[in-house]
C-alpha cells in the first residue's frame, strides 16, 4: 500500500498515526477561541487541526431538519444551526492559516461548497478532506481532487458501491491521492454501532489507499475505542476537538479536550510500537536469553561411562538450553560417550560419537533411579 503525503507527513502502513483535532466550528466564530484551539492542539501534539468552511445559503434548505441529538435550546433545522456558525470569512481562515504555520500545525479545513474549495485553495491547504454527507456530492469532489491535492474520505452511512464511485471520480481527474477515514455518521456514535473491523474490510476493498478512522463516539477515560482503531491499521484518526466539552453547542459533548488528545496520542504512539511488524516469526533480539537459559537442554540423568552406548533412560531434560536441544535426542540416543559424563552435566556435541540422523522414539528403562528422577522417556 503506497503511502500519502500531507506537507511533511507521510500517511500509511509503518507511518506515525495522522491525528487530526477536528476543531470544526467549536470556536462559535470567535477568531480568538479558535486560535487559542490551534496552541493548545500543539500542546496536545496532534499534526493537523481542521476547521470545516461553509455559507449556510450553500448547504442547507431552510427547512431541512436537523439529524443528530439536539441540545437543549438548539435550532430545529439545519439551515439555523449552520447560520449561527457561518461567520467566518477569508481574513479569519487566513489568520488561522498563520496561526497553525507558526505552531507547527497542519491547517485544514473542509470545504462544503466550490467558493469554500477554491479559498481555501489559494490559502494553501495541503490536503482537503470530504465529510461523510458529502461522499455522494460528486462535482464537489472532482473539483477538490482536480487540484491535485490528497483527498480524505470519510465514509458514514455509506455503501461500498458509494465509496468506489467516490474513489473512481478522485482518479479521473489523475489524482491518486485518497486516504478512506472509517466513520459512522451519527453524533454521538454508540460503541456497538462502531464496527472497527470495517477498517480491514476498507483495507482488503481498497489495498491501494491507507485507510484511518474518524471518530464520532463519547470517549471513555482509557481511549479505548481509538486506541483499538490504531491497532487495527488506521493510519489516520480524526476525533472533534473543543477547549470545554461542557461549552454549549452541538458538537463540544463528544469532543476530546487537548489532555485528551496528548492521552490518545500517547496510546497510538505505545500501541504502534507494540505492534511491531509482520511477517516470519523469528527470535528477537530481547529473546536471546530466555533461547538460551529458559530453554531445556539433554541433561545425564546418572553418570554416564566413557565409551558406553547411550540409551533414553541415560538422559532428562533441564535448564538451561546451552547444550543439545531435546528435539535432537533420536540423535543422541544409541550414540557413545566420548568421555564419562557426571550426573546433572548439560550435555554438547562434543560429547558424544557416532549420532544418529534419525531415529524412532526409544522408550527409556524403568530402574527406580530413572523413575525418580525423570527420564527423558519412560
Amino acid at each position: 500500500m503506497p503511502t500519502v503525503r500531507i506537507g511533511q507527513k507521510l500517511i500509511g502502513p509503518g507511518q506515525p498515526v495522522f491525528v487530526i483535532a477536528e476543531a470544526g466550528c467549536n470556536h462559535g466564530c470567535n477568531l480568538q477561541v479558535a486560535k487559542r484551539m490551534v496552541r493548545q492542539a500543539a500542546w496536545a501534539g496532534v499534526d493537523a487541526i481542521k476547521f470545516q468552511t461553509y455559507k449556510a445559503e450553500l448547504l442547507a434548505t431552510r427547512t431541512a431538519p436537523t439529524y443528530w441529538k439536539r441540545t437543549p435550546g438548539a435550532p430545529r433545522t439545519q439551515f439555523e444551526f449552520f447560520k449561527q456558525l457561518d461567520h467566518f470569512d477569508r481574513a479569519d481562515y487566513a489568520a488561522l492559516a498563520a496561526e497553525c504555520r507558526r505552531a507547527g500545525l497542519l491547517f485544514l479545513s473542509t470545504p462544503w461548497d466550490f467558493h469554500s474549495a477554491d479559498m481555501l485553495d489559494e490559502l494553501g491547504v495541503p490536503a482537503f478532506k470530504i465529510g461523510s454527507a458529502d461522499l455522494t456530492y460528486l462535482p464537489l469532489i472532482r473539483h477538490c481532487a482536480s487540484k491535485g491535492k490528497p483527498i480524505l474520505l470519510s465514509t458514514g452511512a455509506a455503501t461500498i458501491e458509494e465509496i468506489e464511485e467516490a474513489v473512481r471520480t478522485v482518479r479521473a481527474v489523475g489524482n491518486r491521492q485518497v486516504i478512506l477515514l472509517h466513520c459512522i455518521l451519527a453524533y454521538h456514535t454508540l460503541p456497538h454501532d462502531v464496527h472497527l473491523a470495517m477498517i480491514g474490510e476498507l483495507q482488503r476493498r481498497f489495498p491501494d489507499y491507507p485507510v484511518g478512522f474518524s471518530d464520532h463516539t463519547i470517549a471513555d477515560e482509557h481511549l479505548t475505542i481509538q486506541t483499538a482503531a490504531v491497532a487495527l491499521g488506521a493510519c489516520v484518526v480524526e476525533k472533534h476537538y473543543t477547549l470545554n466539552k461542557r461549552a454549549p453547542g452541538n458538537d463540544h459533548w463528544h469532543s476530546l479536550e487537548p489532555r485528551e488528545f496528548r492521552q490518545m496520542i500517547a496510546n497510538a504512539q505505545l500501541v504502534q510500537a507494540a505492534m511491531g511488524r509482520s511477517g516470519p516469526r523469528v527470535p528477537l533480539p530481547c529473546e536471546r536469553p530466555a533461547r538460551r537459559f529458559a530453554r531445556r537442554s539433554l541433561v545425564a540423568l546418572h553418570d554416564i561411562p566413557k565409551g558406553s552406548v547411550i540409551t533414553a533412560s541415560d538422559l532428562t531434560c533441564k535448564r538451561p538450553g546451552t547444550g543439545i536441544s531435546p528435539g535432537q535426542l533420536d540423535r543422541v540416543v544409541g550414540a557413545r560417550a566420548k568421555r564419562t559424563i557426571l550426573e546433572d552435566t548439560v550435555i554438547t556435541w562434543s560429547m558424544v560419537d557416532g549420532c544418529h540422523p534419525t531415529r524412532l522414539p526409544v522408550r527409556g528403562g524403568t530402574s527406580e533411579g530413572a523413575r525418580r528422577r525423570e527420564p527423558i522417556a519412560a
